[in-house]
């Protein structure tokens, strides 16, 4: 894999993926990016099992496509503090070479087939809200999670656990401003 790209637009999509990394996390795959350049784009993707984030950076120049799973903290780190307005990143033997007109960076990287799938996302799934609308549903309904969670943990006998930390939308659902799928979703 080879790309040259503008830094930051790079920077822009490390900085998006970079929530979902932990600096706890026991399993040391998921410390890491996965970034596969392919056509005229350069995708990045994180994740933590539970939640994860793919950006996509567009305008790319892809010399050789391919993928690499490398350290998000020390590529990204890179990216971000560079001082050259385009960056050029190879994957070769799996490292992770950065490099520029004053710079070169070798990082060592894993099996990109090692990484955990991420699920695609598809688009017939979705509902589409405004964030105002979505804030008001949540400060409306976000209080009677606690109060239920009490409740219905002290009604428990102490070998079990519950914990109610969700709000559950289905449609279809008629709000000004919401958009829903004709199947119910979750």
């Amino acid at each position: 894999m080879k790309i040259k790209g503008n830094k930051d637009a790079i920077k822009k999509g490390f900085h998006a993926v970079e929530s979902v990394i932990s600096g706890t996390n026991i399993n040391p795959m998921l410390q890491n990016v996965k970034i596969v350049a392919k056509g005229k784009t350069l995708e990045l993707s994180t994740t933590d099992l539970e939640v994860s984030v793919s950006y996509t950076v567009g305008s790319v120049e892809v010399i050789k496509p391919g993928k690499m799973v490398g350290p998000e903290n020390k590529i990204a780190s890179i990216v971000k503090e560079w001082s050259e307005d385009n960056i050029e990143i190879t994957e070769e033997d799996r490292k992770c070479i950065i490099e520029g007109v004053n710079s070169y960076f070798k990082i060592l990287c894993l099996d990109p087939e090692e990484f955990p799938v991420i699920p695609k996302f598809v688009k017939e799934e979705y509902i589409e809200i405004d964030k105002d609308i979505l804030i008001e549903m949540i400060k409306k309904t976000s209080f009677i999670i606690h109060f239920l969670s009490s409740s219905v943990i002290s009604m428990l006998s102490s070998d079990h656990s519950f914990t109610i930390d969700a709000i559950l939308f289905s449609g279809p659902t008629i709000l000004p401003g919401l958009i829903t799928s004709t199947t119910p979703t979750v």
